[in-house]
């Protein structure tokens, strides 16, 4: 079993008085489903517990469409178990997959103001269906994101508890982590985390045996199943464009500009083309975006250039298993920087965005490219991924010298840092850094 942060969370929820409903959204295969099975059969009665999947329960999404009222949903929930009880405050009902039956949104108003029942609730994709509907009740429901382990939880999985954790976080912020031991140590874990990712079934199978093969051919199992998920929520038309877009993030995350271009999807590709197969992916919880910005100051979020942007896949293993077999295998063995940085720069997107930053990033001209501008204790912090050399050092002078910023990060990834500056921190510390 592996430990997940939103198990705390489920727990504070669920001891709410007056709670609203819960939907967890999140891509496929990041354990939506086993996690509040798991969190269900630890906190309710058996017999008080209705589970509706809108994959194979074709009669309860029927009823949805047909708009009964709140009191007719429940008695023909009750009848799909007539072996369970319906109790006022003790019983749960779990919604899965409700992307399959949008028809289900306008209730959560209701449910969540008469309170009569705990309702939760999973789904992939929920974006993509929320853009097409104007009934969802804004307000009457708590959301979480769920996606696949970050690094932390990696490290839980390998057997590290959490006051290990914390110790390796005081390390940190003591400055006293790069010159010891436990560097090593972390450097090969994360290496491990780049080529394994956090995909649970991935990671559950790969801690059992330790097999490199058979992890990577369930992450490629995994991307088929993305495959399949392209194609029941896009047309017929789109899906081509949509698999297109996709295939092209590893192959322009090797560029030394990692700019999304379009050309690269295709001949001729122009936004018009593809700009909604990009905002599907990044709908879906599989892509994330990363902005460029006009310039590096705050408020940050009004300086993004929307048709300027990267593309990053959200769990780093995936990312490496498009790549194939032999990259994975050079990160293993401690070449974090194959295929020109690309797996290591969308790690650090990854941790990042389950972290809440939002992804931008500074682009000017060939001499001035900043990796990632993240908005830190109300400052503006640029952070390289790439390691330092004579145009990065020139590229933080230039933001010194036009913007007024004298702080930069630099995220390294080589096995010694003893005696580097208090600049420089180690990559995996990108789960630590706050906002």
């Amino acid at each position: 079993m592996l430990k997940r942060k939103i198990s705390e969370y489920l727990v504070n929820w669920n001891e709410k008085e007056h709670k609203k409903c819960l939907i967890i959204d999140g891509p496929r295969q990041v354990g939506k489903t086993h996690i509040i099975n798991e969190f269900i059969a630890n906190h309710y009665e058996e017999n008080h517990v209705f589970y509706i999947d809108f994959r194979d329960n074709y009669r309860i999404s029927r009823i949805f469409k047909r708009g009964l009222d709140i009191s007719r949903i429940y008695q023909e929930i009750k009848l799909n178990a007539p072996e369970k009880r319906l109790i006022e405050g003790e019983s749960i009902i779990y919604f899965d997959n409700i992307q399959l039956c949008p028809e289900i949104l306008p209730y959560y108003r209701a449910f969540t103001e008469d309170g009569l029942y705990t309702i939760i609730s999973s789904g992939s994709s929920l974006d993509v269906v929320l853009k097409s509907s104007s009934k969802f009740p804004i307000g009457f429901f708590d959301r979480y994101h769920l996606d696949s382990l970050d690094f932390e939880e990696f490290l839980w999985a390998n057997g590290y508890d959490l006051e290990q954790v914390q110790y390796f976080f005081d390390l940190y912020h003591n400055n006293e982590l790069k010159d010891s031991s436990i560097h090593g140590l972390l450097i090969d874990l994360f290496s491990e985390y780049l080529a394994i990712g956090g995909m649970p079934q991935v990671v559950s199978e790969y801690r059992k045996q330790h097999n490199f093969k058979l992890a990577f051919d369930l992450q490629r199992k995994i991307i088929d199943t993305y495959y399949m998920e392209m194609e029941v929520h896009t047309r017929h038309t789109m899906y081509a464009k949509v698999v297109d877009c996709f295939e092209s993030i590893p192959i322009q995350l090797t560029k030394d500009n990692k700019k999304f271009q379009y050309r690269l999807v295709s001949e001729n590709g122009r936004a018009t083309m593809y700009k909604k197969s990009v905002d599907w992916l990044v709908d879906s919880g599989i892509a994330i975006k990363s902005y460029n910005v006009s310039k590096p100051v705050r408020p940050i979020n009004e300086n993004k250039k929307e048709q300027t942007f990267k593309l990053y896949i959200h769990d780093p293993g995936l990312l490496v298993s498009m790549y194939g077999e032999n990259t994975q295998l050079e990160i293993l063995k401690g070449n974090l920087r194959v295929k020109n940085s690309a797996a290591l720069e969308n790690a650090v997107a990854t941790i990042l965005h389950r972290n809440n930053y939002d992804l931008y990033y500074f682009e000017k001209n060939s001499t001035l490219d900043i990796d990632f501008i993240l908005t830190m204790n109300r400052e503006i912090i640029p952070l390289l991924v790439k390691e330092a050399d004579n145009a990065k050092s020139k590229a933080l002078k230039s933001l010194e010298d036009k913007y007024g910023i004298y702080t930069g990060l630099r995220l390294s990834s080589l096995s010694s840092l003893e005696g580097t500056s208090k600049n420089i921190v180690p990559v995996y510390m990108a789960m630590n850094l706050e906002k």
